[in-house]
């Protein structure tokens, strides 16, 4: 189900013919009430949610990732890369800026490219199954398929994890 329609139920209902089911733009309750309503229908179970989740973009920790967590739904994460973490001009705030002028400090000093630290970091993260990355060209691709086997060390982790939390 991509969007939660105004009555759960029926979207609900209407998947029973689906061999797997993801949910997208859900809030947390939602899909807890998906859950229940599957379960009291015997239905079949969603497999996975699909939500933002990033460096800059960290609402989904505080409930999403836990309810994924909790009810064992992998989380597919759109948006990984925040806009390529390049942002500057109109319609980037300042503290956008700044969390993307330290990545690319931390990207210098251990000498991987930003966007690989950032979804490698993203990667690292229990029930993050896999990240919609939209490479808009080959190169772009084969610069950040690398991060898939990026093991950084949780020194290096920690550090991705203090710059993202300064959320805008």
């Amino acid at each position: 189900m991509h969007r939660a329609a105004a009555d759960v139920r029926t979207r609900t209902i209407r998947t029973r013919a689906r061999r797997s089911i993801r949910c997208s733009a859900f809030l947390a309750w939602q899909m807890a009430e998906a859950l229940w309503i599957r379960e009291r229908l015997a239905l079949h179970a969603p497999i996975c949610c699909q939500l933002p989740y990033n460096l800059a973009t960290r609402g989904a920790e505080r409930e999403f990732v836990p309810a994924c967590l909790h009810f064992g739904l992998g989380i597919t994460v759109f948006s990984p890369l925040a806009g390529s973490m390049r942002w500057g001009g109109a319609g980037f705030t300042r503290e956008q800026v700044a969390l993307a002028q330290q990545l690319d400090g931390l990207a210098a000093a251990w000498e991987r490219p930003p966007a690989q630290l950032a979804l490698a970091w993203l990667l690292s993260h229990p029930g993050v199954t896999s990240a919609i990355i939209g490479p808009e060209t080959v190169a772009e691709l084969e610069a950040n398929a690398p991060a898939a086997d990026l093991q950084l060390a949780p020194e290096q982790l920690e550090r991705l994890d203090a710059v993202g939390r300064a959320e805008p």
